[in-house]
């Protein structure tokens, strides 16, 4: 049988009665952490165990070590009690999920049904205190004098006017970028509060480096999360050439942002296509410069996949510290292996930007509101500064700082903390603004074109609204907060159309962790658990404003920032099941509780393994056109037969970017593009030439054999049914 925890004492004194009696004799320490402490509850109650606690100013929790052995007699007496309300209630939600999948017969309403049952069952569970929602741990206040540092403060600001005056033009040049370092540097500095050094820990380092033997200790948690990581970069990365497989015209916009940067034109913002921040480009262009990596499809692949992939360990770390980190871990699993975040970073556009930001920026707010630390917060606006030269859904992530501040301000604090957190704030927004000013200059100067992707959405810039904007609104969101569960929206680039969100096991544990948490939050108003509420439904906005273009929403670009916290309440909540099988079904207990949380995660990871390289891969391979195709026909022709110059794609409606042919055929500038009005213009050059002709360009193909009667007509069979092509070959000194 395992041994009872402190709260199992603790149960066994305050009602002895029902609960077996537990003895604390002096052996056999168990270490406790600052993680097993518990935010909000006071010392010595039924949630707060009574551990002697030392604090030290501006340092974390030091807990001293109790010696607790738990005789297994007395351990041996407890009950086996399956938590039968929490699995039926999962098991429910998994139900319902499988409801709402896709089919011919799909519809909405049982899945209401057994969800509506499956919530009820779940709040009941957790009022009778068989599904116990892990709590917040306990982070110690840390008091911090205002100290700000008068010169360097003076140097930061000066800096930083000489930077946006630098910024004109929309240009990065050597002076502004470093300038805006050199105040970014300065400002810091005024506001760094640098920690204090430890005589012990220096002695302890150059103890170790005086040896001659090394050892490397590398424990089991290590492992499972080196697995873990392991695991992520399979889903993230396997198949990446061929998942999607074509580039469209958003693609042959950035590769020629790209090319513009790599020719001198450092712009600070791209108004090209409706408005682009630059950093895509920017990195894309150093990873050609650096790797010889090809102006192709790849090489966005790998910048907007990695991007992805490196917001899994902010994730991880935002569990790790909120809670423990078991939550982190399947917060993090669950991210890792879900068909909505591997599509959106698959993609190659700018969206995964979205995602990485959002989780660095509420792991290192959240770390200084709850510590009340000034240099998380300094972080905090560095990583905000950052993103918004990433993705336009990134402007709403300051509001989701201001949300955050707010809602923590009107809970119970003292109130040298809500002092301390606003004056933090404020650097935040001076760190994050010196950041913001070429954007800011930039806007200055052209604000119609840095708004006029946001506002072609919320406003009438492009087409009148088609309803009240209040209505359009509230069906928006409505929309938006039912797509995990119904209907991811219709955009086919970056989802499978009109499915949910969410696999049927990942949505049936967020529904009941949503539930579950409402309900603790009524109970014990812990502002984490209504910020993680509230954040959901403000990172769903860039998406719920498209109020002109209501088509648009949900998609899962647009809300990608919203995954972070889905997946982490996923993780507290799944986290509160396993604690709860572990504690009741005694010595077996902890292999069962991770025996179901493995067969949950494996069984996401199969549907979203389906999701992503069957059904994504499929629907989208037959929605794009297969320009690879075409690009390596005029790349063999080119390079055998004739000469670029002679090579033409006849335009027709809604048919191949030809711009994606030339870059694919490695001349990225050319655009092969021919009218058929613009045929009988073309020079009588006596080389071989090449048309490519949709087949169902009947008026092209006539012309082509007037013009050209010595041609003759080939079709390329494609790889893709439905794709097929014609070629029209014209032999050397054929002309009219």
């Amino acid at each position: 049988m395992r041994e009872p925890s402190v709260l199992d004492y603790l149960k066994s004194k305050i009602a002895p009665w029902k609960y077996p009696g537990v003895e604390i004799p002096k052996s056999k320490a168990w270490d406790i952490t600052d993680s097993d402490l518990i935010e909000g509850a006071e010392p010595g109650s039924p949630e707060q165990p009574r551990i002697p606690v030392s604090l030290e100013p501006d340092s974390s929790t030091q807990i001293s070590h109790q010696a607790i052995q738990i005789p297994e007699t007395q351990a041996a007496e407890r009950k086996i009690a399956w938590p039968w309300l929490s699995l039926f209630a999962l098991a429910l939600a998994l139900i319902a999920q499988y409801t709402l999948e896709p089919g011919p017969n799909r519809s909405w309403i049982p899945g209401l049904v057994f969800y509506s049952i499956a919530l009820l069952i779940a709040v009941w569970a957790y009022l009778r205190g068989e599904w116990e929602i892990p709590p917040f741990t306990k982070v110690v206040f840390a008091q911090e004098t205002l100290t700000i540092r008068t010169y360097p403060l003076l140097f930061g600001i000066l800096l930083g006017i000489l930077s946006f005056a630098a910024s004109g033009g929309n240009r990065f040049t050597l002076l502004n970028i470093l300038l805006l370092i050199l105040s970014l540097v300065f400002l810091v500095w005024a506001f760094w509060i640098p920690g204090k050094r430890s005589p012990s820990n220096t002695d302890h380092l150059a103890a170790n480096l005086s040896r001659s033997q090394w050892t490397l200790n590398i424990s089991a948690w290590t492992v499972v999360i080196i697995v873990a990581f392991v695991l992520a970069a399979f889903f993230r990365f396997y198949k990446l050439s061929q998942v999607p497989a074509e580039m469209n015209s958003d693609h042959a916009e950035k590769i020629l942002d790209v090319i513009r940067v790599l020719d001198g034109q450092t712009m600070i913002f791209f108004p090209t296509n409706g408005g682009r921040e630059a950093l895509q480009f920017y990195l894309v262009g150093v990873l050609h410069k650096i790797f010889g990596i090809d102006l192709e499809f790849m090489a966005l692949k790998i910048i907007t996949t990695m991007t992805g992939y490196l917001s899994l360990p902010f994730i991880y770390l935002l569990g790790k510290d909120l809670v423990n980190r078991r939550v982190g871990l399947l917060a993090m699993l669950f991210a890792a292996v879900a068909y909505w975040p591997n599509v959106v970073s698959r993609v190659g556009l700018r969206l995964p930007f979205y995602i990485f930001f959002t989780a660095a920026t509420l792991y290192f707010l959240l770390k200084g509101i709850r510590s009340g630390k000034r240099n998380y917060f300094i972080l905090t606006g560095v990583i905000l500064g950052i993103s918004l030269y990433g993705y336009s859904a990134d402007r709403i992530l300051p509001l989701l700082v201001l949300a955050a501040v707010g809602i923590f301000l009107i809970h119970k604090n003292t109130k040298r903390h809500r002092k301390q957190v606003i004056i933090s704030t404020i650097i935040l927004i001076i760190i994050a603004g010196v950041i913001f000013l070429p954007m800011l200059r930039y806007m200055v100067e052209d604000p119609n074109g840095f708004l006029f992707r946001t506002l072609s959405r919320m406003g009438t810039v492009e087409r009148p609204l088609p309803d009240p904007a209040l209505e359009i609104f509230l069906k928006n969101l409505g929309k938006a907060l039912l797509m995990f569960f119904w209907n991811n929206g219709e955009v086919w680039p970056v989802s499978v159309p009109h499915r949910p969100a969410l696999d049927i096991i990942s949505g049936a544990l967020f529904a009941l962790s949503i539930v579950l948490l409402l309900v603790r939050y009524i109970q014990k108003k812990n502002w984490l658990d209504l910020f993680w509420l509230v954040s959901i439904p403000i990172l769903l906005l860039p998406s719920v404003m498209s109020l002109a273009f209501p088509k648009e929403n949900p998609n899962l670009y647009r809300t990608a920032g919203a995954m972070i916290p889905v997946f982490l309440i996923l993780g507290i909540a799944l986290d509160g099941l396993i604690q709860s099988l572990s504690s009741r079904l005694g010595k077996q207990g902890p292999k069962l509780a991770w025996g179901l949380a493995i067969i949950l995660v494996s069984l996401s990871a199969a549907f979203s393994y389906h999701l992503v390289f069957d059904q994504y891969y499929n629907q989208y391979k037959f929605s794009a056109w297969n320009s690879t195709e075409m690009g390596r026909v005029v790349q063999d022709f080119t390079e055998t037969a004739g000469e670029v110059e002679n090579v033409w794609v006849m335009a027709y409606p809604h048919w191949v970017d030809t711009r994606l042919i030339g870059m694919i055929a490695g001349y990225p500038l050319r655009n092969f593009v021919l009218f058929p009005e613009e045929l009988g213009n073309l020079p009588n050059d006596p080389g071989a030439k090449l048309f490519l002709i949709k087949p169902e360009d009947n008026t092209s193909i006539s012309m082509l054999f007037n013009k050209y009667p010595d041609g003759w007509m080939d079709e390329y069979t494609s790889a893709v049914e439905t794709k097929n092509f014609l070629m029209y070959l014209v032999p050397p000194a054929s002309n009219q």
